[in-house]
């Protein structure tokens, strides 16, 4: 158990201290105080030691050197099992301090107020409270230490009982500071890069900070813990950051398929839809308008769109939510916003779980670093935010692609990029503006194979549409598969050793064919 007689407390944020302080008073624990906390607790009656007065030194630089002193932090890290410790403590006057009780500067809420300069920032990096925390953690076996209001309920219990916390809880306690304050320490490094203008995308350290936001019901699989945390890293867009507007509760791979759902849709200019299903589109389209353009997506594979997510990048209208809720069975829904009688009206299904992300992504999306976990580590990358446009396509064949075919040759590779290597995606302008997948073929072993499945789920459609692919192709073979099923233009990066093969075979079987100089795997 760890004895309490002298506690010191300094704090920003001044919630439920004084129900604690009362606790500390009842049990006759001396007070010593800094600044604005000390003049709360004399104000409210509280006897209460100042921090100059006890040090014999005042405040100074502007507050910046409080209790940067050794009598504080002699007081907290002498170890009271040891005598030449205590010794010097009896020696030089100094009291044994049993509690410390700070909360930081909150660096991360001033950094995200606009127009904060790095001078007003600077200003609050916390120096002696990380210090004074640390310490007493380091010496949790005879001091207590207390960081975050959310804690005082424990320790007024402890306390409750008498002048003593147990071990137990002050090694709890010591251990959330260190977990604190690495993200502290992260927020400031991460805000400083942000603002750097440092070229160096991968640098030799990378730091990962998580919060937990929730726990789930479980993950992948109803045998798995699962829990969703939100990143500290600054940059790129925050899927967690959607708002639930209704139905039930949201699982691990709702998760993952709504981030997808809206990655899919980020690269369109005009009204998109995607409709996910495990984490690759089964239908994508755009067109002048949000209900058109998802009745378009989920023709293309309306069976495998049972039970989908729907991502759209412009406000849901009153139509477009009935379009959804007429076509069947959908899991979730993600866009910027929602027009209140859309929103009555989706929440009629109280399954469908539905998400506004406000603001939405920009789009062509950039910032933030792509990680994939292996065993024992990660693959770090930048985002995958290239895109291309008719002014850097290189038509390779020798018949060109007309100008509908070129639009709906972009169109589909946008659509491919959010497709499962080897990814093929089939596509055909529907007329009135409106670009559609109408085959997709995702994550097969066999670029020919994916090249079948899609020309399959087309069927018909496949006549006079093009062809994405978001790889070169290896072998003449996919050409020839294209062929039968009425592809008329091709896109694909080129760059295999097979290329004039490939060209060769598009010539004879009369299909134009443009090459963008860059993939789109998606592993």
């Amino acid at each position: 158990m760890v004895k309490v007689k002298t506690a010191l407390i300094s704090v920003y944020k001044k919630d439920g201290l004084l129900d604690l302080v009362r606790i500390l008073e009842k049990q006759n624990i001396e007070i010593i105080s800094t600044g604005g906390t000390a003049k709360l607790l004399i104000e409210e009656g509280i006897n209460v030691t100042p921090v100059e007065d006890y040090t014999e030194f005042p405040e100074m630089l502007g507050g910046r050197v409080k209790t940067l002193h050794p009598k504080i932090h002699a007081g907290i890290l002498a170890r009271r099992e040891n005598k030449e410790d205590m010794e010097k403590l009896k020696e030089y006057g100094i009291k044994p301090i049993d509690m410390v009780i700070v909360n930081l500067y909150p660096f991360e809420e001033v950094i995200q107020k606009d127009g904060v300069s790095l001078d007003e920032a600077i200003e609050f990096i916390d120096i002696g409270g990380p210090t004074m925390i640390r310490a007493a953690a380091k010496n949790y076996k005879d001091v207590v230490v207390l960081s975050n209001p959310s804690q005082y309920k424990i320790v007024i219990d402890e306390l409750s009982k008498g002048a003593y916390v147990s071990h137990e809880v002050s090694f709890k306690l010591a251990q959330e500071v260190f977990n604190n304050m690495s993200g502290y320490d992260f927020n400031i490094a991460n805000y400083l890069k942000s603002i750097s203008g440092e070229e160096n995308i991968l640098p030799e350290k990378v730091n990962i900070m998580l919060n937990k936001v929730s726990d789930l019901r479980y993950g992948e699989n109803s045998h798995q813990k699962a829990a969703l945390y939100k990143s500290l890293e600054r940059g790129g867009f925050d899927i967690i950051n959607a708002e639930q507007l209704g139905g039930k509760e949201l699982s691990f791979n709702n998760w993952m398929d709504l981030d997808a759902a809206v990655r899919c849709v980020l690269d369109f200019n005009k009204p998109a839809v995607a409709i996910i299903k495990h984490t690759n589109p089964c239908g994508v389209a755009v067109s002048n308008n949000l209900k058109e353009a998802f009745i378009a997506a989920h023709q293309c594979d309306s069976l495998s769109a049972f039970g989908g997510i729907v991502g759209a990048n412009r406000l849901v209208d009153k139509n477009t939510a009935t379009a959804i809720i007429d076509s069947g069975f959908i899991e979730c829904i993600i866009a910027p916003g929602y027009e209140d009688e859309a929103v009555g009206f989706l929440s009629k299904k109280k399954n469908l779980r539905i998400m506004r992300l406000d603001p939405f992504p920009a789009i062509s999306y950039s910032g933030g670093l792509d990680f994939r976990k292996l065993s024992g580590g990660f693959l770090v990358q930048d985002q995958d935010s290239d895109i291309v446009d008719k002014n850097n396509l290189k038509c390779v064949t020798k018949k060109k692609p007309t100008e509908s075919e070129i639009e709906t040759l972009i169109f589909a590779w946008k659509a491919v990029k959010c497709v499962k290597s080897n990814a093929i995606v089939i596509a055909h302008d529907s007329g009135k503006d409106t670009y559609t997948t109408v085959g997709i073929g995702a994550g097969q072993m066999s670029r020919v194979d994916s090249v079948i499945i899609a020309a399959r789920k087309a069927g018909d459609k496949a006549r006079g549409a093009v062809l994405a692919s978001d790889a070169f192709f290896p072998k003449e073979d996919s050409i020839e598969v294209a062929k039968e099923n009425g592809i008329s233009a091709i896109i694909q990066p080129g760059g295999s050793i097979k290329d004039e093969d490939v060209i060769r075979k598009a010539d004879s079987l009369g299909i134009a064919m443009v090459f963008t100089g860059s993939r789109h795997f998606r592993h």
